[in-house]
C-alpha cells in the first residue's frame, strides 16, 4: 500500500510545476490579447508610407492580418507608378516580420517574403537602406518589357542580389553583388527565321560584385543550347534599370542544335574568327542593346567600349 501511495504521489504534478504552468498559460494569454490589441491598420498605413518613400512608388498593401508570434500578413500587396512593364506590380501572400537578427544592432531590420508570378520572392531590408532579394522560379517576361524585336525568355530559377536597396544608400562605396541563373532560356523574335518558339539557349548563369553602381562579371557562361560560350565585363546599375549601360564581350561557339539557315545569317552579319567562334560586344542600355562583332581573341576582363 505505501508504495502505490509513493508511485501516485509521484505522478502527481508538484506545486511548482503546476505554479510554472499557470504561469506559462497566463503570459501566453496576456501576449495572444496584446497581439490581437494591435491596430492592423494603422500598421499597415505607416507600411505603406515608409516603403512609397523608399521606392518611389505607390504602395497598397490589401487584408491585412497579424500571426504570432509577430508577423504581418497581407493578402496583396500592389505597386504603382514604375515604368512599364511595371508600372503595376501585384504581390500575393506577402509576409512582413522583425529581422530579428538585427534587432539589437545599429542597424535593425524587415524580413519580407511575397509570391510573385507564379514565383517566390524573400529577402530583408536594413533602416539604412541596405537589403537583399533572392528570387525563385521568376518567369523572364515578368521582368523584361514586352519587345516586338529580339527578346530573351525563359525561367529565372535563382536569383540574388545585395546591396543598397533605396536611393539614400546607394554611394560610390556600396558594396553590391549580382547572382543569376536562367534555366530553359531562348532567344525570341526570330519568327522571321522560322523559329517561332524561339532559339534555344539553354542554361545562363551570371555573377558580378562590386562598389557603387558599376558591376564587374566574375561569371558569365551559356551551356546546353544552339550557342555556348563565356562573356565578360562590366554591368552599369541605374534606378531605372532598364537605363544602366552594359559593356559586355561575348565569345559563343554555335552547336549542332543552331539551325543552318541562322548559323549562315550569323555568319554574314558577323564573320566568325578561324576558331569558329563569334567575338562580340554588347553594349547600349538593356532597354536598347547593341551586338557588334571585334577582334578574335580570347574574352578577359576588360570591358567593351564603344
Amino acid at each position: 500500500m505505501t508504495s502505490r501511495l509513493a508511485e501516485t504521489s509521484s505522478r502527481r504534478p508538484s506545486g511548482r510545476r503546476r505554479r510554472i504552468g499557470w504561469t506559462i498559460w497566463v503570459l501566453l494569454g496576456l501576449v495572444a490579447v496584446l497581439f490581437l490589441a494591435i491596430p492592423r491598420g494603422r500598421i499597415a498605413a505607416e507600411l505603406e508610407q515608409a516603403l512609397s518613400r523608399r521606392t518611389g512608388l505607390q504602395v497598397s498593401l490589401e487584408d491585412p492580418s497579424l500571426r504570432l508570434p509577430a508577423a504581418l500578413h497581407f493578402k496583396r500587396a500592389i505597386l504603382r507608378g514604375g515604368r512599364p512593364p511595371w508600372n503595376e506590380l501585384q504581390f500575393e501572400q506577402v509576409r512582413v516580420a522583425p529581422y530579428w537578427r538585427s534587432l539589437f544592432s545599429r542597424d535593425p531590420g524587415l524580413r519580407v517574403s511575397a509570391r510573385y508570378q507564379g514565383g517566390r520572392l524573400r529577402g530583408y531590408l536594413r533602416r539604412s537602406g541596405f537589403g537583399e532579394i533572392r528570387a525563385v522560379d521568376l518567369p523572364l517576361s515578368s521582368l523584361l518589357p514586352a519587345s516586338t524585336g529580339l527578346g530573351l525568355d525563359g525561367i529565372l530559377s535563382e536569383g540574388r542580389y545585395r546591396g543598397p536597396l533605396s536611393g539614400a544608400a546607394a554611394t560610390v562605396h556600396s558594396a553590391r553583388t549580382l547572382e543569376l541563373a536562367v534555366t530553359g532560356a531562348s532567344l525570341t523574335g526570330l519568327q522571321g527565321l522560322g523559329l517561332s518558339r524561339g532559339l534555344p539557349l539553354g542554361e545562363i548563369i551570371l555573377a558580378a560584385e562590386g562598389l557603387g553602381p558599376e558591376l564587374r562579371l566574375t561569371r558569365l557562361t551559356l551551356n546546353g543550347g544552339a550557342l555556348q560560350g563565356e562573356g565578360s565585363g562590366s554591368l552599369q546599375l541605374t534606378r531605372p534599370w532598364l537605363d544602366g549601360r552594359l559593356e559586355l564581350l561575348l565569345s559563343l561557339q554555335p552547336t549542332p542544335m543552331l539551325p543552318p539557315p541562322l548559323r549562315q545569317l550569323l555568319a554574314r552579319l558577323f564573320p566568325p574568327a578561324p576558331d569558329g567562334r563569334f567575338y562580340l560586344s554588347l553594349t547600349g542600355s538593356p532597354a536598347n542593346p547593341r551586338l557588334r562583332k571585334v577582334p578574335s581573341g580570347p574574352v578577359d576582363n576588360r570591358p567593351a567600349s564603344d
